[in-house]
């Protein structure tokens, strides 16, 4: 129940916690530990499917600089995380 108050008061979406985890070390460094699948890298923004989650990283200069197995980590500028959820389909 405590997770469900955390995720409520920081507008994580309720099903985000999941067999990963983030770190956010800074505005230039984050690193996400578990499955991971890149669906959209440019110089602005980073796209990924996070279990059943979509995060979307913002900013400048945004990069993967280590991507293995186990996970990946995001540096860059980062201005923005957005949090979006999956459609359910009929």
């Amino acid at each position: 129940m405590k997770i469900k108050k955390v995720l409520e008061k920081t507008e994580i979406p309720f099903g985000i916690i999941g067999n990963y985890y983030i770190e956010i070390f800074s505005d230039n460094e984050i690193v996400i530990t578990g499955k991971t699948e890149v669906l959209k890298l440019d110089n602005t923004v980073l796209k990924l499917k996070v279990g059943p989650q979509i995060m979307e990283f913002c900013g400048d200069k945004i990069n993967i600089s280590c991507f293995t197995i186990d996970g990946l980590k995001i540096t860059g500028n980062i201005s923005r995380i957005e949090f979006i959820q999956k459609e359910k389909s009929d």
